[in-house]
């Protein structure tokens, strides 16, 4: 994939790909558990395994373009009264 984007000076493509994979992993984050499963420790292992790799790949996607990634998104819940906005 790094390849393509270098053959093709395209960092778009790398970009996509680390969406794509952001939006997979968050899918599928909500169904498939990791701990205690009924299909045993291996299959808990190698779910394990595919989350800490897809950490590694969007940790170090970012760094190929230039970017510093986000440790942590923390969503703000304050609401602001109208009167302090003007």
């Amino acid at each position: 994939m790094t390849h393509m984007a270098l053959k093709a000076l395209e960092p778009t493509t790398i970009l996509i790909y680390l969406f794509e994979l952001n939006h997979q992993i968050s899918s599928g984050y909500e169904v498939t558990r990791v701990i205690d499963i009924p299909e045993g420790p291996g299959v808990s292992r190698a779910r394990a395994a595919n989350y800490e790799c897809a950490r590694q790949v969007l940790n170090n996607g970012p760094h190929l373009l230039g970017i510093t990634p986000v440790e942590r998104y923390v969503q703000r819940t304050e609401y602001f009264d109208r009167a302090d906005m003007y």
